[in-house]
């Protein structure tokens, strides 16, 4: 019997929750665990953990809604990208769509058969590359495979340079070199956006 995929669902009305959990446990045979504040949600996370975060808009006594706090909380904890469902009956998922970065995987509105669009939506993000990963998960795995020395073809980002990021360019840039030179040094949040665009892309972790 496999084992079931664990999400994590952060919402601050215990009622709601309860219908989401029911949902998730029951038609998407999900592992979940609810969080209903900043402080639970930094206590859970972990890497290697967690296939899917899904999250209200609306989070209580909080003036950032629930996704910026996924966002602000997953790069302190410097966790690779995962996939994130918001769902809302309060801020339209046009205006959220305007403002992500390739981070949220879908956006549901809380309208008639929104829960069945939930689950369906969780079952295919929990499957999809880039899920909640560690440097020494992802090394461990690029080593199981042997591909720790694969070449990594970053000829078309020149961004990179200016992000400070331009020794990545300079000669053969193999998967080994990108973990050590992100385990080597400091990282501030622009360029942890940079990164997570080279391993996303080019390691497809599942």
């Amino acid at each position: 019997m496999s084992e079931k995929p664990e999400l994590l669902l952060f919402d601050d009305d215990e009622d709601n929750a309860d219908l989401v959990i029911d949902a998730l446990e029951d038609d998407g045979d999900f592992k979940v665990t609810w969080v209903s504040n900043e402080k639970e949600f930094n206590e859970k996370i972990e890497p290697d953990r967690f296939r899917v975060i899904v999250t209200d808009v609306s989070i209580r006594d909080s003036p950032d809604p629930g996704y910026k706090i996924v966002e602000r909380i997953r790069k302190r904890n410097r966790i690779f990208r995962v996939p994130v469902i918001v769902y809302s009956s309060v801020v339209s998922v046009e205006n959220i769509a305007k403002q992500q970065n390739e981070l949220y995987f879908d956006y549901i509105a809380r309208s008639e058969s929104w829960l069945g669009k939930l689950v369906r939506a969780a079952i295919k993000a929990a499957n999809e590359p880039g899920h909640l990963v560690s440097l020494q998960y992802m090394k461990q795995r690029l080593r199981n495979e042997g591909r720790f020395q694969d070449e990594v073809d970053l000829s078309d980002m020149p961004e990179l340079a200016t992000l400070g990021l331009g020794q990545l360019l300079k000669g053969k840039t193999t998967a080994e070199k990108i973990i050590n030179f992100l385990e080597d040094r400091s990282i501030d949040d622009v360029e942890w956006d940079a990164y997570e665009k080279i391993i996303v892309r080019f390691f497809k972790l599942n």
